[in-house]
């Protein structure tokens, strides 16, 4: 079969426009749907389970028209079994580097939240003393968001985009998973995750270490939530704290050694990164993602 990278670029990029879409159309239908129960019986946590299960029926639906629609165009061949197994000492790297620096960037931010009086972070989550909102939030954060993020950013994305080269598939992955999450704060913070699990991904050959990579980051998310004793919470603190110290420390180890570390993942044929923009869905979904970005900080100002 004649190799298209630009039709297949294009329909990679539909993949997450339709994903938005989805996103849009459902949140309206089901949040239209109970609004009305919200306001007459005064149950507001109603519109937040609501917002969860339209997370959970976007990407249910999202993943049946991509993986049964779109798989023959986009040549997906999806692999959940290792090929390579990275040692543990990179894993164990990898996750520090990722994890850490998305707690560095998230104190960095809280810190010019404070300074200039903006909620630059955002809400983020909370428990409540509802049972049902408090399952619908970690089904929906720690394992179908995992599971469906992954499924699409370095499966359909990663996994297609692999061919055209490693360093090609890491770099375009990581960029659009940190403009997907829709705010300046969560692309910083969200980009070196990417990075991370693509990287892993590559080096694995497969999904399941990204999974369970992604599923750790957000169950660690959620944990201070869970912790009612003051002395746990300063502990956890301090470990957080070192493990963002611990990401700077990688980062700046990995800029020192960026030639020796991107020339074992390219070769003279790799496609540059500016070639998966060069299609209107891809041209598109970029002028979307910034039109979210822009948004949400006004919207915060």
């Amino acid at each position: 079969m004649y190799d298209t990278p630009k039709k297949r670029f294009t329909y990679v990029s539909i993949s997450l426009l339709l994903y938005q879409l989805v996103t849009f159309l459902v949140t309206m239908m089901v949040v239209s749907t109970v609004s009305a129960q919200i306001y007459r019986l005064a149950h507001l946590h109603y519109l937040t389970d609501a917002v969860y299960i339209s997370m959970l029926i976007s990407m249910l639906i999202t993943f049946l028209i991509v993986h049964f629609g779109f798989r023959r165009q986009i040549g997906l061949r999806l692999h959940l079994q290792s090929e390579d197994k990275p040692r543990f000492k990179e894993i164990a790297a990898g996750f520090l580097l990722g994890f850490g620096m998305n707690i560095a960037l998230t104190l960095l931010f809280s810190l010019l939240s404070e300074a200039f009086s903006i909620p630059i972070t955002g809400d983020g989550y909370y428990l409540t003393s509802y049972p049902l909102t408090n399952v619908l939030m970690i089904v929906t954060v720690v394992i179908a968001a995992p599971l469906f993020e992954e499924y699409l950013f370095r499966g359909v994305i990663l996994m297609t985009l692999q061919r055209y080269g490693n360093w090609f598939a890491i770099m375009v992955s990581s960029l659009l998973f940190a403009l997907s999450h829709g705010t300046i704060s969560q692309a910083a913070c969200v980009f070196f995750l990417g990075f991370v699990i693509g990287y892993l991904t590559v080096r694995s050959g497969s999904l399941r270490l990204a999974i369970l990579f992604h599923m750790l980051n957000n169950a660690i998310a959620l944990l201070p939530m869970f912790i009612s004793s003051e002395m746990l919470s300063n502990l956890l603190s301090l470990v957080l704290l070192a493990a963002g110290i611990a990401g700077v420390v990688l980062l700046i180890l990995l800029i020192r050694r960026r030639k020796t570390f991107v020339a074992s993942l390219t070769t003279p044929y790799d496609y540059p990164i500016s070639r998966f923009f060069q299609n209107w869905a891809s041209i598109l979904l970029i002028i979307l993602f910034v039109a979210m970005l822009l948004i949400n900080f006004v919207q915060i100002l």
